[in-house]
């Protein structure tokens, strides 16, 4: 039998994802990013990325995390995908924009309101599973002092998104943001901790937690990298309230070995 990721409950929202989430900044941005192969990073041709997306579909990933300031990201899938990105999960966010050197923040309504649309049409979807407030490291602000908030709210009542987030930096933020959304999205690894707090939290009001930075951007596979990708999964994997772990690579062969080291853990 074929391997297929498992589904983990998102939360209360009653929606359900597989235990990884395709990242997707390699797919449309390649400045300024946290990577130790970043200098010289040239952006993947439509074939390669192709080809990840099935490699995904065929693991059973059903859950994309993208955002506008992954440059063409969204508007590459979109195009790659067609009418498959209803079969999707697509979870963007918004709040920051990347002007190709630079990132700026704007957490107004009409903003929000603006992004998410735009995101729909380059997308090419009508309804979101989710749009996470793109906090930049100082989150309480974004969080508590802007309209951003509850304008995803109404767009969600208007059914536009299924679930509203936030992607923070802060203990702090992380557990504000654990009361205010539907889910939270916090970097959480073997080696780091921080926001274990967030993560018990948000599992106890029944929220969604998506991991990111589980194995630090790659710079937490020293030694030998496949032991180290079993221990930083098995440390995510092990905290209840876990619904995914967002995975940002662009290799295919890398994405099978950790959905079949996802599935080789002890249950």
């Amino acid at each position: 039998m074929a391997l297929r990721l498992p589904l983990r409950a998102f939360g209360s929202t009653g929606m359900e994802v597989s235990a990884i989430q395709l990242g997707t900044v390699k797919i449309g941005r390649a400045a300024k990013l946290p990577y130790p192969d970043a200098d010289g990073y040239v952006l993947p041709d439509d074939r390669t990325v192709g080809t990840l997306l099935e490699t995904a579909r065929e693991l059973g990933v059903n859950s994309l995390d993208t955002a506008p300031a992954y440059g063409t990201a969204e508007a590459r899938l979109g195009k790659l995908l067609g009418h498959a990105i209803h079969d999707m999960l697509v979870f963007t966010k918004t709040g920051e924009i990347f002007d190709g050197a630079a990132s700026r923040y704007d957490f107004s309504a009409a903003h929000t309101r603006q992004s998410v649309q735009e995101s729909l049409s380059r997308l090419g979807t009508d309804s979101l599973a989710g749009v996470a407030l793109h906090c930049p490291s100082e989150d309480m602000e974004s969080l508590t002092n802007s309209g951003a908030l509850e304008e995803l709210h109404r767009m969600k009542d208007e059914g536009h998104i299924r679930s509203v987030g936030a992607s923070t930096t802060t203990l702090a933020g992380g557990l504000k943001a654990a009361e205010l959304c539907d889910y939270v999205m916090v970097a959480f690894n073997a080696g780091y901790r921080d926001q274990e707090e967030v993560i018990r939290k948000a599992a106890d009001m029944g929220r969604a937690v998506i991991v990111k930075k589980g194995f630090n951007s790659g710079n937490a596979l020293d030694g030998n990298p496949r032991d180290a990708v079993r221990k930083h999964l098995k440390a995510i994997f092990g905290m209840p309230g876990v619904s995914c772990l967002a995975l940002g690579t662009m290799n295919a062969a890398h994405l099978t070995e950790c959905a079949q080291d996802l599935a080789s853990l002890d249950p």
